[in-house]
């Protein structure tokens, strides 16, 4: 996946846990569609954006659809890799 569809993804899943009209029902069905469509398969990605957007809390809701991939993010956060 590109960089900008992947930015724009987690900026879309960060409002829709977070944002004025948050909704958890909808923004865990949209996390799950992105995993599914492997939006969200590039780490290196991800991880960029959620930093970008200071929005870490996204990865508690990731873990629970890709737990592998979270904590492949979360290292990459961190600078382990």
């Amino acid at each position: 996946m590109d960089k900008l569809t992947v930015d724009s993804a987690v900026d879309t899943l960060s409002q829709l846990f977070h944002g004025e009209n948050a909704n958890e029902y909808l923004a865990m069905r949209t996390l799950e569609l992105y995993i599914e469509l492997g939006l969200l398969k590039d780490v290196r990605y991800v991880a960029e954006a959620i930093e970008e957007i200071r929005s870490s809390s996204l990865l508690t809701k990731i873990k629970l659809f890709d737990v592998v991939s979270a904590e492949q993010i979360e290292q990459r956060l961190r600078g382990w890799r």
